[in-house]
């Protein structure tokens, strides 16, 4: 599988997470969600994958 479509996937976990940790550690608007996806090629090189 792709890792960009992988990331893309994991998007709705991610947001669950974050929210767990609670807002004080993140200002975030409550109204608005950004989520920054890249392909991580660079990483993936690096690490053997």
């Amino acid at each position: 599988m792709n890792w960009t479509y992988f990331e893309i996937l994991r998007i709705p976990e991610l947001i669950e997470k974050i929210g767990k940790i609670g807002t004080s550690k993140f200002p975030f608007e409550n109204d608005k969600r950004y989520v920054f996806v890249e392909c991580g090629s660079s990483y993936n090189t690096q690490n053997g994958m």
